[in-house]
């Protein structure tokens, strides 16, 4: 492990007059409510995420409240079967309120809630809340941690609760090459609009040499058309799979959606099709290929099919662009963010620690540089500006490795790699 602190890291003292670094709320705390919904038509995005988070809550003896739609229920019980399930204009008021519900606001500004998270992937929030998460990678002028004047808001897939799984695959993934590339078609466990049928009729298009495994949930609209079209070219058709870390990092190509299931393709750095599905991924999957992290392809507009066969023929192709894509990808999100999000919860953190970006380079530099501050590192001398970018953009880009900014403040860095812990 490597470390530099500056002179200003000490914490202030809370209001109350206690110093510390967090404030820890969790004895203080009886019961969370969740607003979300979740049916094929729509997905189980939501669920996924909250879910995370409900069992964080369930583990620490917290009760857990989901206020969700009828048509929601079967699928909600299914994921968490121990919470009380409500409708939302009857749901009781708990100490915390954790939202992911596009359309339906009304909790938000409901009294009795103690604290409120949101999740906000469109960035058009209406209603009051103390933590505000948008999962879309922000630009260069977009701080991951602001403070806004309805209380905090927390930028990019770093904060997106993601199963453990992955950030365990994310070290152990192999890097051995197959003698056959593999392709997994995962456009969301639902896919109501059936890309996994366009995907299976690309590749039988271009007759790709690959082996093929598509995954659904057995309650997706399409599944027994997409079973049979993936038997008749010798794909392999999985529904309800529960190890989707080790089946993503067993691939090296993925067709997906633009959901949260793009943050479990991110984290382990696997090449991405990425077919926009539905209007709320369109300012995701659009910021991903700005920054080089997927291919995209719109699969609301005609053609589909097509489009899919080029974009598979030109990444199954070249690997080095396959191997391009996934290290953009991999530095994006570390499937930490599930940790992140219980101290949200449960301790409200007054110092946080973000992970580090390209934008960072010169700030880190200018720590590097302080007198003292490389006196224990293996190479004492302060690396040119070039050597500090280009060691930068390897360590973003090695899954083995946390980068992270300490900040209330930007006030420091720590490294971290395999090799240390």
């Amino acid at each position: 492990m490597s470390a530099r602190f500056s002179d200003r890291t000490a914490v202030e003292p809370h209001a109350s007059g206690r110093p510390g670094l967090v404030e820890t709320v969790c004895d203080a705390v009886n019961a969370l409510v969740f607003r979300l919904d979740a049916t094929p038509e729509i997905g189980f995005g939501h669920l996924a995420r909250c879910a995370r988070l409900a069992d964080m809550a369930e583990a620490r003896g917290h009760r857990v409240i989901v206020a969700t739609s009828d048509p929601s229920r079967p699928h909600v019980a299914a994921r968490l079967p121990r919470a009380k399930i409500v409708a939302p204009d009857t749901a009781e008021r708990a100490d915390i309120l954790v939202h992911d519900h596009y359309g339906d606001h009304r909790l938000l500004d409901a009294p009795g809630f103690g604290h409120v998270v949101a999740f906000d992937d469109l960035d058009r929030l209406k209603g009051r809340a103390d933590v505000r998460l948008d999962a879309t990678p922000p630009t260069a002028d977009e701080a991951l941690v602001e403070a806004e004047d309805r209380g905090v808001v927390l930028r990019g897939p770093w904060f997106v609760p993601l199963d453990p799984a992955f950030a365990e695959a994310r070290v152990t993934k192999p890097s051995a090459r197959r003698p056959r590339p593999r392709v997994l078609i995962a456009p969301g466990a639902t896919d109501p609009t059936n890309v996994a049928s366009a995907a299976l009729d690309a590749l039988a298009v271009i007759a790709a040499d690959v082996d093929i495994e598509v995954v659904l949930s057995s309650a997706a609209p399409h599944a027994e058309t997409v079973r049979r079209r993936a038997e008749s070219i010798g794909a392999s058709p999985v529904f309800d799979a529960s190890d989707m870390a080790t089946r993503l990092a067993a691939c090296d190509l993925a067709i997906g959606a633009g959901g949260v299931s793009a943050w479990e393709r991110a984290c382990l750095g696997v090449p991405t099709i990425l077919a926009i599905t539905a209007d709320n991924q369109v300012r995701n999957a659009r910021r991903l290929e700005a920054l080089g992290a997927a291919r995209v392809v719109d699969a609301r507009d005609p053609g589909l099919t097509g489009r899919l066969a080029d974009a598979l023929t030109a990444l199954l192709g070249d690997a080095t662009l396959r191997g391009t894509i996934g290290a953009a990808s991999v530095a994006l999100c570390d499937g930490l963010g599930a940790a992140r999000l219980e101290a949200e919860l449960f301790e409200r953190p007054r110092v946080r620690l973000v992970p580090a970006r390209m934008t960072d380079a010169d700030l880190v530099l200018k720590w590097q540089s302080e007198p003292g501050a490389r006196d224990h590192a293996r190479a004492p001398r302060v690396p040119t500006s070039e050597e500090h970018r280009a060691f930068m953009e390897r360590t973003l880009a090695d899954r083995r490795e946390l980068f992270l900014l300490i900040v209330e403040e930007a006030k420091g860095y720590a490294r971290l790699a395999t090799g240390s812990w």
